[in-house]
């Protein structure tokens, strides 16, 4: 394709390391906590840890809201300070959440007379 720069792509990923993997899952959770209440204590207000696999990906989920402006920096930020004192393999995922609304809930519901 013209124009577009896909270098990137050919970058190679990396992987946990073994002090990651050596460790249980509660073990890299009480790690990933300890990590980021040095950097903000409140974090844990905001986000709650679900699981932190072996693979090296780290789920979290909103315990409260963030403003659309703010969210992306702020999980990059921990994601970033994630990587630099965990493990460089550290991925940050958001659960998904359902779907709120309770008009768009309704559908498919039918009324019988």
């Amino acid at each position: 394709m013209k124009g577009i720069d896909i270098s990137f792509a050919r970058h190679s990923v990396p992987t946990p390391g073994a002090i990651w993997l050596n460790l249980n899952e509660t073990e890299r959770m009480a790690a990933i906590h300890s990590s980021l209440d040095a950097l903000d204590p409140a974090w844990s207000t905001t986000l709650g840890l679900v699981s932190a696999r072996n693979d090296g990906f780290v789920t979290f989920e909103f315990k409260s809201s963030i403003p659309a402006n703010v969210r992306g920096s702020y999980l990059l930020n921990l994601e970033g300070h994630l990587k630099q004192n965990v493990d460089p393999s550290l991925t940050l995922w958001i659960a998904p959440v359902g779907d709120k609304s309770s008009l768009r809930n309704l559908r498919g519901i039918e009324v019988k007379k």
